[in-house]
C-alpha cells in the first residue's frame, strides 16, 4: 500500500471511476470531501475510504491528506486546486486543468512557489499503448510525423443527464470536455506549440457553447494536427498518425486502453500493439504521480505544466475563433 494518502474533493461519474480503478493498485483512498456530508459518507463507505467530509476546506485542514485529486465540474478546478495548494497539499486536477491559460497560469506559480506536485489529469498519455506508440514513432518505423486526425463525437445529449456540457454557466461545451482529448494528442505528437490556427463550430441552439467543433493546427516543419468533437453524434472515434515512411492506427476509442497498429505505404502490418483492458486506465495517472513524488519532482516528464499552458492557449484561441466565452475569462 502506498505511503501517500489520498484525498478527492467531488463524488461524481468520474471520482467513481476513478476510485473503482485505484482499487487495481496499491494506493491509499484515505479521505473524500462532498458539499454534502451525506454524499461524502455514501461515497466513502461504498469505496473503501477510511475519512469523509461536508465540504472541501474541511478535508483540506486535514493533516494527514498529502495529495488531493480534484473531480469537481469545469467551473471548481482552479478554485479547488488553489486551495489544496494554499493547504499544502500536492494536486492532481481534472481536465480541463482550469478554464482559460491565465488561470492555468496563476496555480502553476503557486504550485512552483510552494514546490508542491501539480499535474493536469489527461489521463491518455499515461498508458503503456502511448509510451510505446511513442517509442516507436522515436525509433523512425512511420518516418517523420506529418499529419495527425483524431475524432472524439460521443452522444452526450442533455436530455440524457449531460446538463452541464450545454451550458455557459457550468463552462460547458464540447471543446472543453471532448476536444481537449485530440487537441493534448495533437499537440503532444506534433510539436505542442502551433504556429497557427484555424476553428469552426456550430454552437448549441441556445447559442451558448459549442456542440460541434473543428480545429487545424499547423505546427513549424509542415506538420498538420486535424482535430474534431462534437456531443450530438458517434462518430468512429479513431486517430491516425501519418508519416514519411508509413501511419499509425488506432482503434476507437483512440484515447482509451486497446490496440494500434503501424503500416508502411504498401499496408504492410510493421507493428501491433494489443493492450489488456484493466479498469478504464486511469489509475496510470495516479501512480505518476506517486512515482513523481517520491522521486522528489514537482511535475511530471510526461505531461510538463507548461505543456498543459501551451493546450490552454490553444483551447483559448479556438473558443475565441468560435465565440464561445466565460465569466472566468474577464
Amino acid at each position: 500500500m502506498s505511503q501517500l494518502r489520498w484525498g478527492f474533493i467531488g463524488t461524481g461519474w468520474i471520482a467513481d471511476v476513478c476510485s473503482k480503478d485505484l482499487d487495481l493498485v496499491a494506493i491509499n483512498k484515505y479521505a473524500v470531501a462532498s458539499r454534502s456530508e451525506d454524499n461524502a459518507r455514501a461515497f466513502a463507505e461504498s469505496h473503501g475510504f477510511e475519512k469523509y467530509y461536508g465540504g472541501f476546506e474541511a478535508m483540506l485542514q486535514d493533516p494527514n491528506v498529502d495529495v488531493v485529486y480534484v473531480a469537481t465540474l469545469n467551473p471548481f478546478h482552479y478554485e479547488h486546486t488553489k486551495a489544496a495548494l494554499e493547504a499544502g497539499k500536492h494536486v492532481l486536477c481534472e481536465k480541463p486543468f482550469t478554464i482559460n491559460a491565465g488561470q492555468a497560469r496563476q496555480i502553476i506559480e503557486l504550485a512552483r512557489s510552494k514546490n508542491l506536485f501539480l499535474l493536469e489529469a489527461m489521463w491518455v498519455p499515461h498508458f503503456p499503448k502511448f509510451k510505446i506508440l511513442e517509442q516507436k514513432i522515436a525509433e523512425g518505423l512511420i518516418g517523420e510525423p506529418k499529419t495527425l486526425m483524431a475524432n472524439m463525437s460521443l452522444f452526450q445529449l442533455e436530455q440524457d443527464g449531460y446538463g452541464r456540457m450545454w451550458h455557459k454557466a457550468t463552462a460547458g461545451g464540447t471543446l472543453l470536455d471532448l476536444g481537449i482529448y485530440p487537441l493534448h494528442f495533437v499537440s503532444r505528437m506534433l510539436g505542442m506549440k502551433p504556429s497557427k490556427i484555424v476553428a469552426a463550430a456550430q454552437l448549441t441552439e441556445n447559442g451558448e457553447v459549442d456542440e460541434d467543433t473543428s480545429a487545424i493546427l499547423q505546427f513549424p516543419g509542415g506538420k498538420t494536427g486535424i482535430l474534431h468533437s462534437t456531443m450530438s453524434a458517434t462518430g468512429s472515434n479513431d486517430a491516425v498518425i501519418l508519416g514519411s515512411k508509413g501511419r499509425i492506427e488506432i482503434d476507437k476509442n483512440w484515447w482509451e486502453p486497446g490496440a494500434f497498429r503501424i503500416l508502411d505505404h504498401a499496408d504492410n502490418v510493421l507493428f501491433e500493439f494489443k493492450e489488456p483492458q484493466e479498469g478504464s486506465g486511469r489509475q496510470y495517472q495516479f501512480l505518476e504521480v506517486e512515482r513523481c513524488i517520491k522521486a522528489g519532482l514537482t511535475e511530471s516528464p510526461v505531461l510538463t505544466l507548461d505543456d498543459t499552458i501551451t493546450v490552454m492557449e490553444s483551447m483559448d484561441e479556438i473558443r475565441r475563433q468560435i465565440g464561445v466565452t466565460f465569466e472566468w475569462d474577464k
